[in-house]
């Protein structure tokens, strides 16, 4: 979403560019699309012309969002345990609370990083590495470098 987002969103991005980009399998891209669509996060066309774009303002998805749109496991899994072994109902509750405490605190971090951030960022590396990405992007916030700063 972030390479959809730099190219603003409304840029149809097909499923064969983001799998060629990112060396993996099209139809991969399409079932994980697929599931950000089904969320409202992303918008797709099909044909020759298709290609997904943002479902709604980057501002607007979070990290969260399209995490709980992808993946539909638990971070952490406990397996069924003997319910007759003590140890084995102990190891399960006391597995399970910090488990569940970690996945608390790890949703929280994805709940505070937006896409628009992430897409500025990159946007930002690209260039400084001398990369000049497709001239679609317009920064949602002012981007400094260290060199501008100084």
């Amino acid at each position: 979403l972030a390479v959809v987002k730099m190219r603003d969103g409304d840029v149809n991005v097909s499923s064969g560019w983001m799998a060629g980009s990112i060396h993996k399998n099209e139809a991969m891209i399409r079932q994980i699309l697929g599931r950000l669509v089904k969320a409202g996060l992303a918008s797709s066309t099909a044909g020759s012309r298709g290609g997904a774009i943002l479902g709604k303002a980057s501002e607007d998805i979070t990290l969260l969002n399209i995490y709980k749109a992808v993946e539909d496991k638990r971070i952490f899994g406990v397996h069924e345990g003997n319910g007759q072994c003590s140890i084995a109902r102990f190891v399960d509750g006391y597995l399970g609370t910090f488990f569940e405490n970690a996945e608390i605190r790890f949703e929280s971090e994805l709940r505070g990083v937006r896409l628009s951030e992430i897409a500025d960022e990159l946007y930002a590396e690209l260039v400084e590495s001398g990369f000049t990405p497709a001239p679609y992007h317009k920064p949602t916030v002012a981007m400094v470098t260290e060199k501008e700063a100084g």
